[in-house]
């Protein structure tokens, strides 16, 4: 997980750890989706958030949610069955 964070912003980026360029071009293999995991992002200010998932080979947004903050950390799911994604999250109105 690569990414930036502010008090109510955060971008990610979550690859599979294989999925490299020497994977591609020497193997000769396709991505690995990623397994399942969880990412906390901390120190968020409380409140409800917008978390957007984003395909990178598409350039297209996946799916989206609304999720509350507990404590000030944003706990995430990550969505199953792709080799990478992004992640955008931005705080909205309570």
């Amino acid at each position: 997980v690569l990414g930036f964070r502010s008090n109510a912003r955060a971008l990610l980026w979550i690859q599979e750890r294989d999925n490299r360029w020497y994977r591609r071009l020497v193997e000769q293999r396709g991505p690995a989706p990623l397994a399942p995991v969880s990412v906390d992002i901390p120190r968020l200010t409380e409140g409800q958030y917008r978390v957007e998932w984003w395909d990178t080979y598409a350039g297209q947004p996946i799916t989206h949610a609304l999720l509350r903050t507990r404590q000030g950390t944003l706990g995430l799911r990550v969505p199953p069955g792709q080799p990478d994604l992004a992640c955008k999250v931005r705080r909205v109105g309570d």
